[in-house]
């Protein structure tokens, strides 16, 4: 697998190519961040066409190319946010139910609901603190790479997580407690 930074630096050389397996790459994990984000899939849509419009455009000024991912995951972010100020929260968010097989459709319908919970929980989070919960735990990146997505430091990222976590664990605490 070729590396982001050739990909990069092939990008800055006018190739289509590159660009197309950095679309690739990174459409998917900034769709599903945008989703979460924006809970609605047409704007999602929109703010990763943005992005990737950006991307390209500003090819010749992509210096750092071995952050390049932290730099999309950026331009993703302020996109989100200008759309959460613009628009306001108040959007619906679209869902595809699974249709589950009869003899798992118990514990396929449990794990609905309690995925239902999470996500309802992680949306009623704050624009900063859901923003933290879907970089670390959905899309896997570090403290350093949310650092430079945010433009905080590590330790106001593992600050801001641990504060993010604490609110969505006591969101949850009546809903998992009932379950019990």
């Amino acid at each position: 697998m070729v590396s982001d930074v050739d990909l990069v630096r092939e990008l800055r050389n006018g190739s289509s190519h590159a660009f197309a397996v950095l679309y690739q790459r990174y459409k998917l994990p900034l769709f599903r961040y945008c989703l979460k984000m924006l809970e609605q899939v047409e704007a999602s849509e929109d703010v990763l066409q943005t992005v990737f419009l950006r991307v390209y455009e500003h090819r010749d000024e992509l210096v750092f190319a071995d952050r390049f991912k932290a730099w999309i995951f950026a331009i993703a972010r302020n996109h989100c946010f200008t759309y959460l100020r613009t628009r306001g929260r108040n959007v619906a968010l679209e869902r595809d139910v699974e249709q589950s097989p009869e003899s798992n459709a118990d514990r396929q319908l449990e794990r609905e609901e309690e995925t239902e919970l999470v996500l309802d929980a992680i949306r009623r989070l704050g624009p900063e603190d859901r923003e933290v919960i879907l970089l670390r735990e959905y899309e896997s990146l570090s403290y350093k790479e949310i650092a430079a997505i945010t433009g905080i430091t590590e330790s106001a990222v593992k600050s801001r997580l641990f504060k993010a976590r604490r609110r969505l664990f006591e969101q949850l605490k009546p809903s998992f407690l009932e379950r019990s």
